[in-house]
Formats: C-alpha cells, sequence, structure tokens
C-alpha cells in the first residue's frame, strides 16, 4: 500500500467516525427534546413546538452527515480515481443524502407516508436521470478497475482509436497515441460494450523505455 493510498484511508475512516458521531448526535438530541417536553412540567406548554425543533435537530445534523457520508466516498474513491471524479461523486452522493433528508422532514411534520414516500421517489427520480450518465461510467470504471482488462503500456486499440494505455481512471481511461502527440479519453462506460484490441507483438511503451 502507497503512503498515499494509506492517507486516502485514513481520512474515509475519520469521516466515518464524523458520520456516526453526527447520527448518533442527532438521535440523542432528538430524545433529549422529547423527555424533557413530556417530563418536565415547566416546558410542557411548549410540546406544540416539538415537530419544528426535531425538524432543526434533523436538518442540522442530517446536513452534517450527508456532508460526512459524501467526503467518506469521495475519500475512499480517490484511491482509484482522480480529484475530479471522485468530487462528481461525492456531490451526487450529497444530493441523494439531502433527498432522504426532505424525506424525513415530511414525516416529522405529519406527513403521510405516501406522500412522503412520492417526495422520495420524485427526488431520486430528479436525481438519477441528473446524474445517470456519469453513474453509468462510474460503476462502468469500478468494473474496469477490478477486472482489469488491460493495464498501463499496453497498446490496444479501443472504440477504432489505437494507442498505448497511459492510465486506467474511473470514468475514463486514457490511450496515448504511438507518436507520443496526442492523447485520447475513452470513457468507461463505452469501453465495457466495445471490442478491445490487445496488440501482443509489439512491446509496451514501458518495456520500450526501459531498453
Amino acid at each position: 500500500m502507497t503512503s498515499l493510498s494509506y492517507e486516502w484511508r485514513k481520512k474515509a475512516r475519520r469521516d466515518t467516525v464524523n458520520l456516526v458521531i453526527y447520527i448518533v448526535a442527532m438521535s440523542l438530541s432528538i430524545f433529549a427534546i422529547y423527555h424533557i417536553l413530556n417530563s418536565t412540567a415547566l416546558f410542557q406548554s411548549y410540546v406544540q413546538y416539538s415537530p419544528y425543533i426535531n425538524a432543526l435537530i434533523v436538518l442540522v445534523f442530517g446536513y452534517k452527515a450527508a456532508g460526512a457520508m459524501g467526503n467518506v466516498i469521495y475519500h475512499s474513491v480517490r484511491e482509484v480515481s482522480d480529484h475530479a471524479t471522485a468530487s462528481s461523486i461525492r456531490t451526487i452522493s450529497k444530493i441523494g443524502g439531502v433527498a432522504v433528508l426532505l424525506s424525513l422532514m415530511t414525516s416529522i411534520f405529519g406527513i403521510s407516508p405516501s406522500a412522503a414516500l412520492t417526495l422520495g421517489s420524485f427526488s431520486g427520480l430528479v436525481v438519477g436521470f441528473a446524474t445517470q450518465t456519469v453513474l453509468t461510467h462510474a460503476v462502468a470504471g469500478m468494473f474496469l478497475v477490478i477486472s482489469r482488462p488491460f493495464k498501463h503500456g499496453d497498446m490496444i486499440t479501443m472504440s477504432g482509436h489505437p494507442g498505448f494505455v497511459k492510465e486506467i481512471k474511473l470514468m475514463h481511461t486514457i490511450l496515448q497515441t504511438k507518436d507520443g502527440k496526442k492523447e485520447i479519453l475513452i470513457p468507461s462506460g463505452t469501453i465495457i460494450g466495445a471490442t478491445i484490441v490487445k496488440n501482443l507483438d509489439v512491446h509496451t511503451r514501458e518495456g520500450d523505455n526501459s531498453e
């Protein structure tokens, strides 16, 4: 394990701890408010405001938890991808977290479960349509990272483009032309469904450089 990978995993573990803290703090705060308002005569007149107090608690800690979850995903993805890709996936996860948060808010204010489900489904639908392409390439990139049909330095032809594999990222693979003057970025989703030709008669660029 490289020192950089270790740092990303260390940050991911730290963010996971923060996520657990926010969830526990939210649960304890809601329980404390319920106990105070219902067992203390001095505050019983404020029971009618409990939904608003609970909503505020869920909003604050829920948003913090969504951010922590996004950071966990970001630092985990950074082990195998670049900043731009990891940042995009973090943004998607935060949007999904906010959608779940909105659904929780509806239940706090006594909106019917069917209405809350409709809101959650609508939010998920919006997020799904907005991020469909990104998610397709991200998932395809994960399969490429795991299966490794080709490696750095291989001479391949993909989608009609020959070149040496320079880098395999989550969202795309970078090919370098034989003359070294151009880079070709091929989306991961395209690679999964494409025919890949590996040239076994030519030494890899990495091997040529070492000779």
